[in-house]
C-alpha cells in the first residue's frame, strides 16, 4: 500500500497583495504560485479596477492616438505607476510588471522593495 501525503501539505500558502495607485487600491491579487522571476495568481477585483482594466491589455490592441488611453497612461505616470504592497508585511513594490489575462488571472514580477 502506498501512503499518499495529504493535498494540503502540498500547497503553498496564498500571498495577498495590493495593487496600487497613489493611494487608491485598485484590486487585490493572490499569488498562488512561482515560477522565477514571476509569480501567479489570481485579480480580486473592484470596482476601481474596472477604469484601469485597458492599461493592463496588450498595448499593441490600442488604437494610434487614442484620447482616453493617452488619458489614462498619463494619469498613471502622473501618480507614480502602479505599486504592490505585500498585505502580510506591508513592503511596497514599485515598478510592477503585471500581465491580465482579461479574466482574473495574473502573472507579474516587481521590482525592488520602495
Amino acid at each position: 500500500m502506498r501512503l499518499r501525503p495529504h493535498a494540503a501539505l502540498w500547497r503553498l500558502p496564498i500571498v495577498c497583495y495590493h495593487l496600487g495607485l497613489g493611494g487608491e487600491v485598485a484590486a487585490r491579487v493572490d499569488v498562488e504560485g512561482y515560477e522565477y522571476p514571476f509569480a501567479y495568481g489570481r485579480l480580486v477585483d473592484s470596482p476601481a479596477f474596472e477604469r484601469f482594466r485597458r492599461y493592463f491589455t496588450d498595448d499593441d490592441d490600442w488604437a494610434e492616438d487614442d484620447p482616453e488611453i493617452e488619458a489614462l497612461c498619463g494619469e498613471v505616470q502622473g501618480r507614480g505607476g502602479f505599486m504592490l504592497r505585500e498585505m502580510s508585511s506591508g513592503t511596497l513594490y514599485r515598478g510592477v510588471c503585471l500581465n491580465h489575462d482579461g479574466r482574473e488571472g495574473v502573472w507579474f514580477r516587481h521590482g525592488d522593495p520602495a
